[in-house]
């Protein structure tokens, strides 16, 4: 079927059949809203956004919070301090949303703030999903997305965006911390069609540059080495065409992307609604790269060969979504608005990688988010994708992603992302990098940095030129362990937490004071179970005389799953060394929470002091460490 009539409702339809095994009208609400909001979060966020929401359908279940008692609030997915409440709403063609409904949503956090929204009951999935918000400064991300249709109202609801609250003093500025979007059937239709060309390949563009005072439309500065930049100003008109005509594949080799209405795309916003004249001054422009630039019969008018947007996407979106909203005497005011334009001429874009990402990197800066990508050409990760490629389990190799968009082919392999893959290895060996530094900490290649401890050469003061095969075995035995305990850690958390809530339920119905429940939120923390975990196995190293715990992965030849996976007694061992420091944690938590007045749920998983604290409860364990110890060969 052509993309440009692709149905995102027929989609929807797909996504059932291949997950549900059956259509989307024979599901009831609940079921409709998880396929149709996973569905939008895969094959729309996802396509646009890389690594924006987990990649896997079945991972996204556990964000979902529909049912009873959800405040009109479908999925809670949380980043840091970023927090999206998405609202998914399946409904049949040509049904208009409600405006009710949408302005109601608008108002949830005055409902799932702790103190404000107290006599709101909340499901368990819920109040979990919202434990680690900092309501007084984190940002938040309202999402409402229909199949129905947009109506006057609701377009105007959207443009006025989410109001401050008076419910409480956390959310006296909520306007200058959140975003509110409303898509509708159009709007997913036009989305999904802009994520299936997205990473297609560069488009061919025309810029129409504006000519400056001298009637001149752009400079060209051109080096010794015959590199060529074209410098000028183009106005918000064109910026709107040529978005109406390129869509998202303008940003192709964009690393940051359009990340939404934050505050300060809406301060660009506003400075361009209040202030167009001025606007030129107030922005740094934006930045892209071409293979080619040649000019027409119009002197004005760039021809521009696989052209890519690499710095000011944000920029780009934000005015074509002013530009877009104004029609008559007030487009006219809007026009005055121009911006500053630099395009690049780079010979052979997809060869020349090297040159390629140093513009793309002294370019974005300021942004340490995906800082990550700067990473995926270095001879570390090409080598962990070669390398990775002659380990298999059960059939199938295991697919090392050094870059976002990298075909993941679930069916044949196992995919592994390159930052996830990073932030285990660190957990494992030093902490979750949150008590660190976070992401700019663990991919911060100076001798100080997270990926130099991890990647570097204390001899030349530099990153490996190369990956050699014993880091790599090292490397392979990190991960294989972790993500092995990821299923037993799962399962484990799964069981204990319905334990709890029994207890929980029994105590309630016997009249007794209800204890608030801590195992769901004592273990969040992936990477603090992962760091838990390896202070365990360096214990058991220790009681089996080893040097350290790298030495027993190695004995024990787990990053040889194929092999290991058939000795009962090593598939034991590794379950009570996870069980084992699940347990610690809930302990170590539960204390915290019980004892420390200035406790913070999300402080817990980033102090230093709550690491060295689990070091020492796993060393007064000797005893069921020996236990352990001796199911090991």
């Amino acid at each position: 079927m052509s993309t440009k009539k692709s149905s995102f409702r027929s989609v929807v339809q797909s996504y059932a059949m291949t997950y549900l095994n059956c259509g989307v009208g024979d599901l009831d609400d609940h079921l409709k809203s998880s396929v149709f909001g996973r569905c939008f979060l895969l094959e729309i966020q996802n396509k646009l956004i890389p690594g924006r929401f987990p990649e896997e359908f079945i991972e996204l279940e556990s964000f979902i919070t529909d049912g009873p008692n959800d405040n009109n609030v479908d999925f809670v997915f949380s980043d840091g301090d970023e927090h999206y409440f998405i609202q998914f709403k399946y409904r049949t063609t040509k049904k208009a949303e409600s405006d009710a409904d949408v302005r109601d949503f608008t108002l949830c956090a005055d409902r799932l703030h702790p103190i404000s929204g107290q006599n709101y009951k909340k499901n368990s999935a819920l109040t979990e999903a919202i434990s680690n918000i900092d309501w007084a400064n984190d940002k938040f991300y309202y999402w409402y997305v229909s199949l129905g249709q947009a109506t006057e109202d609701i377009r105007t609801i959207e443009h006025e965006g989410i109001k401050d609250s008076t419910a409480h003093r956390d959310l006296q500025d909520l306007s200058t911390r959140s975003e509110f979007r409303f898509w509708d059937e159009k709007d997913l239709d036009k989305d999904y069609r802009a994520a299936q060309s997205t990473g297609a390949g560069l488009k061919d563009v025309e810029v129409k540059m504006a000519a400056d005072s001298k009637g001149i439309p752009f400079y060209t500065f051109e080096s010794h080495n015959g590199l060529r930049s074209f410098i000028g100003v183009i106005q918000i008109s064109e910026i709107y065409r040529l978005f109406q005509d390129a869509n998202f594949a303008l940003f192709n080799l964009n690393i940051r992307n359009f990340v939404g209405d934050t505050s300060t795309n809406k301060g660009l916003m506003g400075s361009a609604i209040e202030d167009p004249d001025s606007f030129f001054f107030f922005n740094n422009g934006i930045s892209a790269i071409c293979e080619s630039v040649s000019t027409g019969t119009d002197e004005k008018i760039l021809c521009c060969k696989n052209f890519s947007v690499i710095n000011g996407a944000q920029t780009f979106k934000s005015l074509h979504k002013v530009y877009g909203r104004y029609s008559g005497l007030d487009k006219a005011e809007i026009s005055k608005v121009k911006v500053m334009i630099r395009i690049t001429e780079v010979d052979s874009i997809y060869k020349n990688t090297e040159f390629v990402d140093s513009i793309t990197r002294f370019n974005n800066t300021q942004n340490a988010v995906q800082i990550s990508d700067f990473r995926s050409n270095d001879a570390i990760q090409t080598g962990l994708n070669q390398k990775f490629k002659s380990v298999t389990y059960q059939g199938k190799y295991f697919n090392y992603l050094n870059k976002r968009g990298m075909d993941r082919n679930t069916k044949h392999t196992h995919p592994i992302k390159l930052d996830d893959f990073c932030k285990i290895i660190f957990a494992f060996q030093k902490g979750p990098i949150d008590c660190f530094g976070g992401k700019q900490y663990l991919y911060d290649s100076k001798p100080t940095g997270g990926y130099f401890f991890l990647f570097g050469d204390s001899e030349t003061n530099a990153i490996l030129d190369h990956l050699p095969d014993e880091l790599f075995e090292k490397l392979a035995d990190i991960y294989m362990v972790s993500i092995f305990s990821r299923e037993i850690f799962t399962e484990f958390k799964k069981t204990q937490i319905e334990r709890e809530e029994k207890q929980i339920e029994e105590a309630r119905q016997n009249g007794d004071q209800a204890r608030p429940a801590i195992i769901g939120r004592a273990l969040q923390g992936l990477y603090l179970i992962v760091f838990a975990t390896a202070v365990v196995l360096q214990e058991l190293a220790l009681a089996k005389n080893l040097e350290n715990k790298y030495e027993l992965l190695k004995k024990l030849k787990i990053s040889k799953p194929d092999v290991w996976q058939k000795d009962a007694n090593v598939r034991s061992a590794l379950k009570n060394a996870v069980t084992l420091a699940c347990d610690l944690i809930i302990k170590d938590y539960t204390q915290q929470y019980q004892t420390n007045k200035s406790f913070v749920h999300r402080n817990y998983f980033r102090e230093a002091a709550t690491l060295e604290r689990l070091k020492m409860s796993v060393k007064g364990e000797q005893t069921i460490l020996e236990v352990i110890a001796e199911k090991l060969p």
